[in-house]
């Protein structure tokens, strides 16, 4: 397949770094021809994120309009004909020192990290081509936090926290609804916590990397930031089948929800299309849980980004409805569910923001089970739409994705 173990290693090896210590690692994988060369489209075999995530559905209510979403990468490759007319502007935030060579230039991306991320949240249709972002008609505001060291070579160095923490504060002056974080560290950082409190008083959602294991020079457990920091909703991945897979993925209380990270379409940097490797990577995950944000925010867009957030999470599909895990948080993101949700404090899950819990529902705390074959979502779209339509709070079903976790309190501000 078109590149696909090529580019699941960049994107593994963006994930996770010491943004606070300095500059991210470089990438430990390059591109093995230059980032321009094009590539063909990919056509025939359908994409397979739209049919599980039930996008078909999704966009009967809504793809995305009005809404501006911020990818702080590599850049995005606004010449890409699945990008046209998607990008509301740019700008580099790196700092540039004496002895650096960098491409200023925002709308070039000589790695593809960037251009990924921001084609998985509202790449564009075309003729010929089955890639097609989450939020097709959303904005696509590029801030990019890399530096390139030397056009010749290809090689890049990833993002500061100064450059991170500058692309949140510029993303939030600039209206972006929704802000895409597919990086992660392992210790907080100031700077970035400061600029995520910013960028949420402006009313915009904050969506972060849970991040990878075995590209981390810390593989221990623990949480990841920015996304274990208050109000941001941290992603985690799954394989296409919904399955969590311990040796791509940390677990911790910083993980809200997770969705597909594995054998993803998008938009390649150079032009033409590409397929994003069998390695598990929550870098695509996050992109497809802005994409999901970018719906939600288009629908309710007189609601708050807490408010977004809990759509997202109450609306998940998980084994026990009223449980969060370590693994999976919440359970496996599904847009169409989030957009319709009409939140009356009753749904067992994540405490809603804005209603308390009615004192007198009752809550079905057995596990859900499915068993193959079957089809995995058939059952668990026609629980949640009754929950939705009856105002009843039962349970919601899901797929068995993961090991059960310890439950903890939703993260609030």
């Amino acid at each position: 397949m078109r590149r696909r173990a090529l580019v699941g290693a960049l994107a593994l090896a963006l994930a996770v770094a010491g943004l606070a210590a300095g500059p991210m690692e470089p990438a430990r994988a390059q591109a093995e021809e230059p980032c321009l060369q094009p590539q063909p489209l990919i056509d025939g075999s359908g994409n397979a994120l739209v049919e599980r995530l039930g996008l078909e559905k999704a966009w009967q209510l809504t793809r995305g309009e009005g809404v501006t979403v911020a990818v702080i990468d590599s850049g995005v490759d606004a010449d890409n004909a699945h990008l046209q007319g998607a990008i509301a502007g740019g700008q580099t935030t790196y700092t540039v020192g004496p002895d650096q060579n960098p491409s200023v230039d925002p709308g070039a991306d000589l790695y593809g990290h960037g251009t990924a991320a921001a084609g998985l949240i509202a790449a564009r249709p075309i003729d010929g081509s089955d890639v097609v972002g989450v939020a097709p008609a959303a904005k696509i505001l590029s801030l990019r936090a890399f530096q390139v060291a030397s056009t010749e070579d290809q090689q890049n160095v990833g993002p500061s926290a100064a450059s991170v923490a500058n692309a949140i504060r510029i993303a939030a002056d600039r209206g972006a609804q929704v802000i895409n974080l597919s990086l992660s560290q392992a210790t907080p950082s100031a700077d970035i916590q400061g600029a995520v409190e910013y960028a949420q008083g402006r009313g915009a959602l904050i969506v972060a990397s849970a991040g990878n294991r075995g590209t981390s020079e810390e593989d221990a457990e623990g949480v990841r930031y920015p996304a274990a920091l208050d109000g941001v909703l941290g992603v985690s991945a799954v394989t296409l089948a919904g399955e969590w897979d311990f040796g791509a993925s940390f677990a911790g209380e910083h993980v809200d929800v997770v969705a597909p990270g594995q054998a993803l379409l998008a938009p390649w940097c150079g032009g033409g299309d590409t397929g994003l490797g069998e390695q598990v990577s929550a870098s695509w995950a996050t992109a497809v849980v802005s994409g999901i944000a970018a719906l939600v925010a288009s629908a309710h867009p007189d609601e708050s980004p807490e408010q977004w957030a809990h759509r997202i999470m109450a609306t998940a599909l998980r084994t026990t409805p009223d449980a969060r895990k370590d693994t999976i948080g919440w359970g496996e993101a599904r847009p169409y569910e989030a957009v319709a949700f009409v939140d009356d404090g009753g749904v067992p899950g994540p405490e809603s923001p804005v209603h308390e819990r009615p004192a007198d529902v009752v809550i079905d705390r057995s596990e859900i089970r499915i068993e193959a074959p079957r089809d995995p979502l058939a059952g668990a779209r026609e629980v949640v739409a009754w929950t939705l339509a009856g105002g009843v709070a039962v349970s919601l079903t899901a797929l068995v994705i993961g090991r059960l976790g310890a439950r903890r309190p939703i993260r609030r501000r």
